[in-house]
């Protein structure tokens, strides 16, 4: 089965890349759903009452000491989240999602902590 364009892989892994190319075959060949607005606001608050309060009772409440620090939270948790997509892990995948969201809620949560404002994060950009 090939994909109707080339793929050029950025991995060494022949056979990760035979797995992209399927996948992506896969989706072209599928009815992609749209993501509901009330599947996002369940997602954000599942975070905000059940994956956020677990976080700062495993890590306290202590805002990134820098945004060093909260880029390295985030590279460890997208390097697990692409860990479990390339073990075909769609379960562990969404999970990883998860933490990923979590960590860069507290980084701007930490931003704020040390005196920025989300005026300026939210308005449109160029």
């Amino acid at each position: 089965m090939s994909a109707p364009h080339p793929i050029t892989c950025i991995c060494s892994d022949c056979e990760l890349k035979k797995k992209v190319m399927e996948t992506i075959w896969k989706m072209t060949s599928r009815t992609i759903p749209y993501v509901d607005p009330s599947s996002i606001e369940a997602v954000m608050t599942n975070i905000m009452k059940l994956a956020m309060p677990r976080q700062i009772e495993k890590k306290g409440s202590g805002a990134f000491a820098s945004m060093h620090e909260c880029l390295g939270a985030l590279t460890e948790k997208m390097h697990e989240f692409e860990h479990a997509v390339h073990d075909n892990d769609e379960t562990q995948a969404a999970r990883e999602l998860i933490d990923l969201a979590v960590e860069a809620i507290w980084g701007v949560a930490s931003y704020i902590a040390y005196g920025g404002t989300t005026s300026s994060m939210l308005e449109e950009r160029p």
